[in-house]
């Protein structure tokens, strides 16, 4: 039996009964790719400044946050940084170590990132490994490599991350004698990214390789807002915004006047980010266009708009950096998780016995799964490493997810499908799909 087929039994096996694991699940599937911090924040003023551009990982000495003295060094006296920014939003170092592996033991190489319901950053630097390599694994997922030079989400579900040293081929690595593995967590400053805001929340200038051309927010007590572009609809994406403390509130929003999503419910923390939900347009004339959102109390968007003391809504519009379809479902060319990914290449897939070989020896890849039809599929992923297997949820017609595979390794990458099955989990008869696997690689690499 081949990996991959080891991987769809254990994914099988995992599908018949509770999965306790799910919070660490998620977090390796990358459905944290949204960062947004739940807590209320007090009200800033207007447009903040811009966040501080950072170049590769920083890290640094933090204290708890009930004991943080600001006029303490955070950095302890290390020449790093002590902030990152990720999703576009600034994160601040809150703890870090430095191991010398040398006299390090198995606790040594244990982070608990901590942080209660906040979602946290976790990254790691290595000096005097030669070829080997740092390996995060939480919840029994392998969640990245410090080869990736980038930072991992942490969830809340995620107690403990162990930082394993070796070669990602498996092989014993031969670090040398000063070797280190640095740790840091980081945690979401209040600063937001340049952009209008209304002090909770910020449409931010870039976002997800897209640019802002239009949009903003209401002033507070009003349910009405209208944002102009000029240009090509299937050029841009747009997403809304509503917050209010009062219950039975809905936004509704419209395209020159059509109708393109009602029943939206209006919460009290709607969060910092409104980007995490995308809408887009087919539409290849260049003419005005106005985009439209009001909140009424009826679920289907009758009556007339509300005025509420505490309400503010809000629409952007973002403009692509290109767009391509695959299947009949558009995508855009580059991607932010956390960072900037930029697409690669993309594999069509009709049967669940094909399988695509994914290089990561020159950095970490993101794969995203489109499924316009057929059965219901998972994105299933096998490294050479022992325990480096990965796979997604099962999405239906019409969806679409992502996975990471960390640095340093080659993937065997195939579909299951969730089928019912008679036979044995795993050893099924070969089955057909209509998928595609889109290759996203990040930019500037």
């Amino acid at each position: 039996m081949s990996t991959i087929d080891d991987l769809k039994t254990t994914l099988h096996h995992a599908a018949d009964g509770p999965d306790h694991a799910l919070g660490g699940r998620a977090a390796a599937v990358h459905q944290r790719v949204r960062v947004v911090r739940r807590r209320r924040r007090v009200a800033v003023a207007g447009t903040v400044a811009a966040l501080v551009a950072v170049a590769g990982i920083g890290v640094g000495v933090g204290l708890d946050r009930d004991e943080r003295n600001d006029t303490l060094d955070p950095a302890h006296g290390l020449d790093i940084d002590s902030t990152i920014t990720w999703n576009g939003f600034e994160y601040a170092v809150v703890d870090a170590e430095r191991v010398e592996l040398a006299e390090a033991g198995a606790d040594d190489l244990r982070v608990e990132p901590g942080g209660g319901d906040d979602t946290r950053l976790l990254a790691v630097e290595t000096d005097g490994l030669g070829t080997g390599d740092v390996t995060l694994v939480g919840g029994g997922e392998i969640l990245g490599r410090a080869s990736d030079a980038l930072p991992v989400t942490i969830d809340a579900y995620t107690r403990e991350i162990r930082l394993e040293v070796g070669d990602p081929s498996g092989e014993a690595a031969d670090p040398a004698a000063n070797a280190t593995v640095t740790w840091a967590v980081y945690e979401r400053t209040d600063t937001l990214p340049e952009g209008p805001s209304d002090g909770h929340a910020v449409w931010p200038e870039r976002s997800g390789g897209m640019t802002l051309v239009a949009g903003g927010f209401s002033e507070p007590g009003s349910g009405v807002l209208e944002a102009e572009y000029r240009g090509r609809l299937d050029a841009v994406r747009f997403s809304t915004y509503c917050r209010s403390s009062e219950p039975g509130l809905f936004l509704h929003v419209a395209v020159d006047g059509e109708s393109r999503g009602f029943g939206h419910r209006c919460t009290a923390d709607p969060g910092e980010d409104p980007t995490g939900v995308w809408s887009g347009m087919d539409g290849a004339e260049v003419a005005a266009h106005t985009f439209s959102v009001r909140v009424t109390r009826d679920e289907l968007g009758r009556g007339e708009p509300v005025s509420v003391d505490d309400l503010v809504v809000g629409v952007g519009v973002y403009e692509t950096d290109g767009r391509f379809r695959v299947q009949g479902q558009w995508l855009d060319e580059v991607v932010e998780e956390g960072t900037l990914w930029r697409r690669d290449r993309v594999h069509r897939l009709t049967s669940t016995a094909e399988t695509l070989r994914i290089d990561t020896t020159d950095g970490p890849v993101s794969l995203h799964l489109v499924s316009p039809g057929g059965p219901t599929v998972a994105l299933v992923a096998q490294g050479r490493r022992p325990g480096s297997a990965t796979s997604s949820p099962f999405i239906g017609a019409g969806g679409s997810l992502s996975i990471h595979l960390p640095a340093g390794d080659v993937y065997e990458v195939a579909l299951d499908t969730d089928t019912e099955r008679t036979d044995a989990p795993g050893e099924g008869a070969v089955e057909d799909v209509e998928a595609s696997v889109v290759v996203y690689r990040p930019t500037g690499r």
